[in-house]
């Protein structure tokens, strides 16, 4: 959906202890769509309006952003306003430093966080709550990696890779950012993106929800 220029009414939360890979993953989609196209920013935006104005004129343009690790220490609560509305592409205001015009940007694509835990949502009803779920998708990561010699020793044996335990490979984060992984990964999107109708594609994230 993002790459066909329409934005994605959610924001996709990964969660995972560390070691899952979860960085790698964030690595290979920033190297397959280029600075351009992909934009990191720090999550620490949802919880000072000040830095969210700051830095969303430099995110506008992008089709995919991706926040990393959540703020620790903040004694700011969470501004769940700003969530919802960079999840649903409504116009958040904001100002360059040193700028004196105030824009309106609206950010059309798919958000992503990585995350060790979840962001702690604050004042929840029973009259507020749908409003956060149905724009919130969590992905959970359950994967183990294990030293090489230690998993080929005394893991290997039981098929191991059936219940998400697989050997560690210190070369996989470079494979997954070189030309070659970012052809395979960019393939791989292509032939979905060929078998599946915009139809099917909401319906997937809509079932999954």
């Amino acid at each position: 959906m993002a790459k066909r220029g329409l934005n994605v009414d959610q924001f996709t939360f990964c969660i995972g202890e560390g070691g899952v890979g979860l960085s790698m993953i964030s690595s290979h989609i920033a190297a397959m769509f280029g600075t351009a196209n992909h934009k990191y920013f720090d999550p620490n935006v949802f919880y000072m309006d000040d830095e969210m104005r700051k830095v969303v004129e430099t995110l506008a343009g992008g089709c995919i952003f991706t926040g990393q690790e959540k703020p620790s220490g903040c004694k700011n609560p969470l501004r769940e306003d700003l969530i919802k509305k960079m999840a649903t592409a409504e116009g958040i205001a904001g100002r360059m430093p040193y700028a004196i015009l105030t824009k309106l940007v609206k950010l059309v694509g798919w958000k992503r966080i990585e995350c060790n835990t979840m962001f702690k949502f604050d004042d929840i009803t029973e009259g507020n709550l749908e409003s956060i779920t149905r724009r919130c998708a969590v992905v959970p990561m359950y994967c183990k990696f294990f030293d090489a010699q230690a998993y080929e020793s005394k893991l290997a044996q039981y098929n191991p890779e059936r219940c998400g335990l697989f050997a560690r490979d210190p070369t996989a984060g470079a494979f997954l950012t070189s030309a070659q992984g970012c052809a395979a990964g960019l393939v791989m999107q292509h032939q979905f993106a060929m078998t599946h109708s915009l139809t099917d594609i909401r319906r997937i994230i809509s079932n999954y929800t």
